[in-house]
């Protein structure tokens, strides 16, 4: 989803144009869906597998993690973007590297990791929180996010808009991931991933609801602009969303198509090494493009040439990584099943459907050829 986001900017592909619709991925699906996403694999990963000290101390270290890849990210390839736009002297200045914490220099999209290394790093004692009063928690988590939603489109227009604090918690963050909604999104993706071991028929409920919710949200798009609907949108859009993508991964892994989920799981397994990499890949292909001439095609083509492009790069880059067994000390992940890692394998297409199985057969012969076992 995020390098669809990236392709779209990269190819010039106006905003008025349907792939810019919130129907495609871009909008949210990449971004406020993506934290709900890492919260939900926390609760849904974690609450099952280890005790409080153990969980506390893993995920604290993946927060210092995605914290060092967010800042190293951003600093990199926001120096590299004003090489490119002719701006490179200032990337000497104190004043530059000191904006980014001011808010004054401007973040590239590794800011979304902030909220998701927040989100890993309370995610223990959210858990905790999730057990011991299931809905409680759930309540605090709603209203939570209501009431940053509510201030901050009160302040936004008011003079307080321009305060640090505001903009960082409520309004833009870094990068324009305010902290504090996406950092709700990744607590309510916790309390659905904790959901989906203690009660599944429950969990499944809940997610049929949210998916009626975002149904609501788009049609809400058809009425005149008010403040009510604004808040209804801001509030289920997030969570909604991920209903949606949860829900198009187990029709998928359902059909006679379900091998093609495994290209996606292996990338999955080198998360954050794919989130740099992706990018690289990108900006390279773009550049590639330029230089050749080819900055004339129908916008269409450019943008499925660096999205397609760049994901079948990053792929066979992570085969690489399988086949080689390469260590990665920073990025490494210890095992948390006896028969899997992260559930990258045939165990993820299971669990993503509570009522088939995959096709098996189509399943063990893709897997030879990428050498996961």
């Amino acid at each position: 989803m995020m390098a669809n986001t990236h392709a779209l900017s990269l190819a010039g592909v106006p905003h008025t144009h349907w792939l810019f619709a919130d129907y495609w991925l871009p909008n949210g699906w990449a971004t406020a869906a993506f934290v709900v996403l890492s919260g939900y694999g926390i609760g849904w990963i974690f609450s099952a597998t280890y005790d409080e000290p153990e969980r506390s101390r893993l995920l604290r270290r993946r927060s210092a993690i995605v914290l060092a890849v967010m800042f190293a990210s951003n600093a990199f390839f926001a120096a590299v973007k004003s090489v490119l736009l002719g701006h490179g002297a200032q990337t000497l200045t104190s004043q530059w590297w000191l904006g980014f914490f001011t808010l004054d220099t401007e973040w590239t999209i590794s800011g979304v990791l902030l909220p998701t290394a927040l989100v890993l790093l309370c995610g223990s004692a959210v858990i905790r929180w999730i057990r011991d009063a299931p809905w409680q928690t759930l309540l605090a988590i709603v209203l939570g996010h209501l009431a940053a939603s509510m201030f901050a489109e009160q302040l936004a227009t008011s003079d307080a808009a321009r305060s640090w604090p505001v903009r960082f918690f409520l309004l833009e963050g870094f990068g324009g991931y305010p902290v504090l909604p996406f950092m709700a999104n990744g607590f309510m993706g916790i309390w659905l991933g904790v959901q989906r071991h203690r009660d599944k028929q429950l969990w499944l409920n809940i997610v049929v609801v949210l998916m009626g919710l975002q149904l609501a949200a788009y049609l809400s798009t058809l009425e005149p602009h008010g403040q009510a609907w604004s808040l209804f949108r801001a509030n289920v859009g997030a969570f909604g969303k991920f209903a949606w993508v949860l829900f198009c991964a187990s029709l998928l892994s359902r059909l006679p198509l379900a091998p093609l989920t495994l290209p996606v799981a292996l990338i999955g397994k080198y998360a954050l090494a794919s989130f740099i990499l992706h990018r690289v890949v990108m900006q390279a292909l773009s550049l590639g493009i330029s230089d050749l001439g080819f900055v004339q095609l129908p916008v269409e083509l450019h943008f499925a040439t660096l999205w397609l492009g760049t994901l079948a790069t990053t792929w066979v880059a992570c085969i690489f990584w399988q086949r080689r067994n390469l260590s990665m000390p920073t990025l490494q992940r210890e095992q948390l099943f006896p028969r899997d890692d992260y559930r990258t394998r045939q165990a993820s297409l299971q669990d993503l459907q509570p009522f088939a199985s995959p096709q098996k057969h189509c399943i063990a012969r893709l897997r030879r050829f990428m050498a996961l076992r």
